[in-house]
């Protein structure tokens, strides 16, 4: 199944001009200015079919929030034809579902599932249908970090062997100085190293601490933006070593239950018991198959292991465009988000088309210019599945309509 999680924008952004970008890609191609989550060559299947959603809505007013519960009874023109062309979609890419969540004026305008969640059963996909989130997880970490930032706890800009102890590198200068912000913006000078967790369940992020002083860099420290999960592991080790409570409580009680995100879980037991979850698809030897949905590594939860639902990322979506409230409380400070939403590291992507403009990495976040605007996104790719997230932070205001 593919679950696409559309933004909020403040301008023009055509639908149908990224998905026609990402019906072109032709296998093995890089992703060029729609920055995947790996941002690497990655095969053409399936999975990778509704990605990028974006719709064309009008300029944003964070001025207040209603109940995002529910989305709002009125819909906007601009998705007057939008069932009819989703379903066509999914026709022409041979995807049985897809669940979408549109935010705009501080409501949810339309939460809605397409398709099937389950191609066995025929079961309806939802707005409620749990996915594996994937690498989208990073910015709940980066999130994570910056409410102890906050709060006096962490500091982005402190080296992380003082909330680490025994943690090295083989660089020294990476050693001494590598901190939470070097780690949250791939710019370590190490390579993804993916070997060292991918199917070693018995691994722990604190046994992972000590192993990382024998994996070789390949650049430089700060030289070069080089996407690594490990890096985001041990952002979430100490994430949860300050905060006391371990990394998943920590999210659980400080992120997902005041956003009212019932349904998102670090639990992929949790999700899989849920009759609303998916069931993923792939395209093997030219002919469509099922697979199960993605069980993530236990170690690999800050980097990937979030389990959620369109409508749960939806509220996400309502924090980040409305200066770090929801619900009219403040619950990250409006400055701390735009340091998450800033550029940190450039990336060196490909520009392929000049409205789409690849800028670099923040906190957790891709960074990019659509038209003049500020965007920050993130993709995901699990076994089955994709997702697709972006907004435009651009002059939002919890006070005022820009």
């Amino acid at each position: 199944m593919i679950r696409a999680v559309v933004n909020e924008s403040r301008s023009p952004i055509s639908l149908r001009v990224i998905l026609s970008e990402l019906d072109n890609l032709q296998p093995n191609q890089k992703i060029g200015n729609v920055p995947f989550p790996f941002h690497a060559e990655i095969p053409m299947r399936i999975s990778l079919a509704a990605i990028a959603v974006c719709l064309t809505l009008a300029p944003v007013c964070a001025s207040g929030q209603v109940a995002p519960a529910a989305a709002s009874q009125k819909t906007p023109a601009a998705l007057a034809d939008f069932d009819g062309f989703i379903a066509e979609t999914l026709g022409q890419w041979n995807v049985p579902g897809v669940a979408i969540a549109v935010v705009k004026d501080g409501q949810v305008v339309l939460a809605k599932g397409y398709g099937s969640r389950d191609p066995d059963t025929g079961k309806p996909m939802t707005k409620d249908t749990i996915f594996p989130i994937a690498s989208m997880s990073k910015a709940f970490t980066s999130f994570g970090a910056a409410l102890l930032v906050d709060e006096g706890k962490m500091s982005f800009d402190a080296p992380v062997i003082g909330y680490l102890p025994g943690f090295a590198l083989k660089d020294p200068a990476a050693s001494s100085g590598l901190t939470l912000r070097d780690m949250l913006s791939h710019r370590s000078g190490m390579p993804r190293h993916d070997a060292l967790w991918y199917h070693n369940g018995p691994l722990t992020p604190d046994q992972l601490v000590g192993r990382m002083v024998h994996l070789e860099p390949s650049a430089p420290f700060r030289s070069k933006w080089q996407y690594n999960n490990n890096m985001f592991v041990l952002s979430g080790l100490a994430v949860g070593k300050i905060s006391g409570q371990g990394f998943e409580r920590f999210l659980e009680e400080r992120i997902f239950r005041p956003l009212d995100m019932d349904r998102t879980t670090f639990s992929p037991e949790r999700a899989r018991a849920d009759d609303n979850h998916m069931g993923g698809v792939e395209i093997l030897n030219g002919k469509r198959i099922n697979v199960p949905m993605f069980k993530n590594t236990a170690i690999l939860n800050a980097a990937g292991g979030v389990y959620s639902t369109a409508d749960d990322l939806a509220n996400w979506m309502l924090v980040h465009l409305s200066g770090g409230k929801f619900m009219n409380k403040q619950v990250v400070l409006p400055t701390t988000l735009t340091d998450m939403h800033s550029t940190h590291m450039v990336t060196g992507a490909t520009v392929r088309d000049a409205e789409m403009v690849p800028i670099g990495y923040g906190l957790g976040w891709f960074t990019n210019m659509y038209r003049g605007q500020r965007m920050v996104s993130h993709g995901a790719i699990s076994t089955g599945s994709a997702l697709w997230w972006r907004c435009s932070p651009n002059n939002v205001s919890a006070s005022r309509c820009s």
